[in-house]
């Protein structure tokens, strides 16, 4: 409760500030014995109070900074007064001092940053025990956690760093962290109590690496080398030892990015020997490490310290096996699927071994869900990493498959399922007729899912891969199943999942643009009535913009068969659907929500085109097109950095993967659009001219002098723009 007074009314509790933060204080430093139970649950609630109370604005900043970074609703806005604010401040900072500061930090690492004795007494019977405890949600209702987030507090403290000089404080912290390492250092017998205090003093040099790497005064290469390294290379007895390594270890993982160039060997030498560690806690902190380590260290990728790559992959596949808790099991499998997703091609010389070990372990934990999902989740990083794998484990891959798509099965396994699937997919030079068959199963994963978003989510990907891998085969094959896929996902696909459609769509459109409309015939409807939906909820957003999108798609491609599918709409009588469409584009199109250029370029140049015309129905919203049309190419123009196919291509990279047959296809497919190279201000300049071709001088007048001042300003000069690049014949890209 007190806590929750500091949070949301600080300014009301400065007068309780004293006594509260005075008592709770002294309450740290009385030794309760053991931190269990109810004592313990105090202590986390006390250093979350003065957490709170370190990290206020409202304690520390200045009444100036504090009046314009202030949001209008404050619950205590009758305090918000200069005096009241420096009364809390000078509280604050006087209680707070430099001295007062490592005291705390002497405490806190005296009894509660270092290894409670549950989990010294853990590490003994169950070492996997102590993973699970750490890794798990109840641990951060542990003293532990609660005395690392207090920690960092105090190395963000105070908040107006200039005003209080908060170097001053890291300095003192970190001066005083390496004086107790280096005097602990020199004990030639230490105690266990010693050993702890320092595994304490590392774990916080650790956690504090965010404020201590800032220090332009420290250098973390001088410490490695002066007080990490010594401490692998010491023999200790245990537990002493696998205390010390495993804190080194975790030390080199929270300081992967300060690992230079000179230090890359030795960093990976002291993960591999904490890899052949007899110690299982310290394998693992190891491999850990090593993880972090070879995915910042880009010489390591680029076939750079080879020599480590064999033996690291070894020690972690044989760390699987001796793996028996499920939870710890998938830990171990995640951090080998960021080393192959890193390593790429350069770890397939492991891949039997890998594979090996994976089909040991689905075979032994048929009821153990987590290990099947992180199993498959492993499958599919490695198809990402290296080509050729679907088909030389094919028969394996569709073993796991035929589980994960199993309507029968108990497991939860669907959505990794169809992540490796589409992985099969797209990592397939030429599709085997298994996996071409496979899709026929897809329509009814689709019928039976439909209330899981995620799942959805990732048919969208799978749609994109087969549709990308498959070509005109594909499609000859699977025309009903696959428009009947693409109808029953999109009323249920989430936001970020929607984009990804609509371009499949539009690609659809763009590569078939006469078999295209016919086989997207009922996804179209839909997406109209959606269209429609927003209308009525006035929710003129992107999702709008992206439907309004991919129907001027419809309209440049294949004008037919847009007028077609208007005139289908229309054929229940009422207002025809094109200009409802129409009228509702234009006089709520946003520059602003058309979030991609090649979205501004299509609907520019399908617009427009309505304005060669002498339909009188559509001539009537010509000023409202040339308005709407003006605003997006004026917008289009700040957007130049995006015109490029090879920067297009670059936003599918979370949905097909680099240099796959898919991504090969699509680099084509985007270098072949008429869009991607297009200016939207020709589209409107010459449409414009159409205008005037079509109806005389005059009906182009009329509509340009019902536009504002402001469009006509633009057009003027977008028409000097076009001139120049007739002239010069340069492309839009030269002229920007």
């Amino acid at each position: 409760m007190v806590e929750d007074c500091v949070s949301y009314n600080p300014l009301a509790f400065i007068p309780l500030l004293e006594p509260f933060v005075t008592f709770l204080d002294e309450q740290m430093f009385v030794d309760r014995g053991r931190m269990e139970g109810f004592w313990e649950k105090v202590m986390v609630n006390i250093f979350a109070f003065q957490a709170a109370v370190l990290c206020n604005p409202n304690y520390s900043q200045s009444f100036k900074r504090l009046s314009e970074n202030r949001r209008k609703k404050v619950a205590d806005v009758n305090f918000f007064k200069e005096e009241i604010i420096e009364e809390g401040q000078r509280f604050i900072m006087r209680h707070y001092s430099i001295p007062k500061v490592i005291e705390i930090l002497k405490v806190l690492l005296a009894r509660f940053l270092r290894l409670q004795p549950f989990l010294l007494e853990m590490w003994e019977d169950d070492p996997e025990g102590v993973l699970q405890e750490e890794i798990g949600d109840a641990y951060e209702q542990r003293v532990g956690p609660a005395s690392e987030y207090l920690l960092h507090r105090l190395l963000r403290f105070p908040l107006d760093s200039k005003k209080f000089h908060r170097e001053d404080y890291t300095e003192a912290v970190l001066k005083f962290l390496l004086s107790t390492l280096r005097e602990l250092a020199q004990q030639p017998n230490p105690t266990l109590e010693m050993t702890l205090l320092k595994d304490a003093c590392l774990y916080a040099y650790g956690t504090g690496v965010n404020s201590f790497s800032q220090l332009k005064s420290h250098d973390f290469c001088e410490v490695f080398q002066s007080d990490l390294l010594p401490e692998v290379s010491r023999s200790y007895s245990p537990p002493h030892d696998k205390i010390i390594k495993r804190r080194v270890a975790h030390v080199l993982q929270l300081w992967v990015d300060e690992i230079d160039s000179t230090l890359e060997k030795d960093a990976i030498r002291v993960c591999l020997y904490c890899l052949q560690h007899k110690d299982l806690l310290v394998r693992v902190f190891g491999a850990v490490a090593l993880r972090d380590i070879i995915s910042t260290v880009y010489q390591l990728r680029k076939n750079r310290h080879s020599e480590f790559i064999k033996p690291a992959i070894d020690a972690i596949v044989v760390l699987t096996r001796d793996m028996t808790s499920p939870t710890t099991t998938g830990h171990i499998l995640d951090i080998i699927s960021v080393i192959v997703e890193a390593m790429g091609e350069l770890a397939r010389p492991h891949l039997d071994g890998i594979m090996d070990s994976i089909q040991q372990l689905w075979a032994a934990s048929q009821d153990a869900q987590v290990i099947l999902q992180r199993i498959v989740s492993l499958l599919a990083a490695i198809l990402k990493a290296m080509a050729g794998v679907s088909h030389q484990f094919e028969d394996r891959l569709f073993q796991v498959l035929e589980v994960c798509l199993n309507p029968q099965s108990q497991l939860d396994l669907l959505e990794q399922g169809i992540g490796l699937w589409e992985s099969m997919v797209q990592r397939s030079v030429y599709m085997s007729p298994r996996l071409f068959q496979l899709f026929s199963l897809l329509p009814e994963i689709i019928r039976n899912n439909r209330d899981d978003s995620r799942v959805m989510d990732e048919i969208v990907t799978l749609l994109f891969a087969y549709f990308f891998t498959g070509k005109d085969r594909f499609l000859n094959t699977f025309s009903k199943e696959f428009a009947s896929c693409m109808a029953l996902t999109f009323p249920v696909i989430r936001s970020h999942s929607l984009y990804s459609y609509i371009d499949l769509v539009s690609f659809i459109i763009q590569k078939h643009p006469l078999k295209g409309p016919l086989l997207l015939a009922e996804s179209l409807q839909l997406i109209f009535a959606k269209f429609i939906s927003r209308h009525e909820q006035k929710h003129y957003d992107r999702t709008f913009h992206a439907i309004v999108y991919i129907l001027c798609r419809l309209a440049i491609h294949s004008r037919d068969a847009f007028f077609a599918f208007m005139d289908e709409l229309s054929k229940d009588g009422g207002h025809p659907a094109f200009l409802v469409w129409l009228e509702v584009t234009v006089k709520h199109l946003h520059p602003k929500e058309t979030i991609f250029f090649v979205y501004d370029v299509t609907i520019v140049a399908a617009l427009a085109s309505f304005l060669y015309t002498r339909e009188q129905s559509i001539l009537s919203y010509a000023p409202q097109i040339v308005s709407a049309t003006a605003a997006i190419c004026k917008n289009y123009r700040s957007k130049k950095s995006e015109r490029s196919s090879s920067r297009r291509l670059y936003k599918y990279q979370n949905v097909l993967i680099y240099n796959s047959p898919a991504w090969n296809e699509l680099d084509e497919l985007l270098k072949l659009d008429p869009m991607g190279s297009s200016n939207p201000e020709d589209s409107l300049i010459l449409n414009l001219n159409g205008l005037k071709e079509m109806n005389g001088e005059q009906a182009q007048v009329s509509v340009l002098g019902a536009v504002s001042d402001k469009v006509m300003k633009f057009l003027r000069a977008a028409l000097e723009r076009h001139s120049e690049r007739s002239k010069r014949g340069q492309d839009d890209d030269l002229e920007y």
